[in-house]
């Protein structure tokens, strides 16, 4: 199935092949493996680190990128580590390009680590154990802006109650029909903040 996925869920979803910019099978994001992971955006607003960064300095990043403006002791005291491990982190960033330490005292996010402009999709593929795959898919929310279930339609009916849930939790679904596959509800975009968005985007983009 995820041959055939690769040539078509990024049309059936609304990724334009201009705006496509990696498509991974099974990588592994804090602990959770989707099947498929998808990144999308204009190639020159891709993110471009110098070099991979660590966990905790993904952590700085996600804090700064969400909250602009915050002085480095305001970033230490959310982050509840030593003075020497945020001031390691702080260097680190700066060094690969991620970070700029202005001189009134504040962290800015460099425009070769945001990745507002980037949109990661998660898609979990089942047969027809729905309630399963939602449940998945929920969790990619963790790192991912849109979310899919891909399923059998020979085996599951988009009945009322099936696209109720989906709706309800803001993952999108499709069904597959032999070559072809049907868009039955659509995902929100919900913007995703956390250390592990950073790892799916390193891997998405090889960094």
């Amino acid at each position: 199935m995820l041959p055939f996925l690769r040539r078509t869920l990024p049309k059936a979803i609304g990724v334009y092949r201009h705006r496509l910019v990696s498509f991974l099978t099974e990588p592994f994001i804090g602990g959770i493996i989707p099947d498929i992971l998808i990144a999308e955006t204009s190639r020159d607003e891709a993110p471009r680190l110098r070099r991979r960064i660590t966990f905790l300095e993904a952590s700085v990043l996600t804090i700064v990128e969400r909250q602009p403006g915050l002085a480095e002791d305001e970033v230490l005291k959310q982050l509840h580590i030593t003075s020497g491990a945020a001031r390691r982190a702080f260097d680190g960033l700066e060094r690969a390009g991620a970070i700029q330490r202005e001189t009134s005292g504040e962290l800015r996010l460099r425009r070769a680590a945001a990745t507002s402009h980037l949109i990661v999709t998660a898609v979990e593929v089942k047969l027809k154990r729905w309630r399963e795959a939602l449940a998945q898919a929920v969790a990619y929310r963790r790192f991912a802006d849109r979310t899919f279930v891909v399923l059998d339609g020979g085996q599951v009916r988009a009945s009322a109650e099936v696209r109720g849930a989906f709706t309800a939790a803001s993952v999108g679904l499709l069904l597959q029909f032999r070559t072809t596959l049907e868009l039955v509800v659509k995902s929100a975009r919900v913007r995703s903040y956390s250390p592990d968005r950073y790892s799916a985007v390193q891997k998405l983009l090889d960094l």
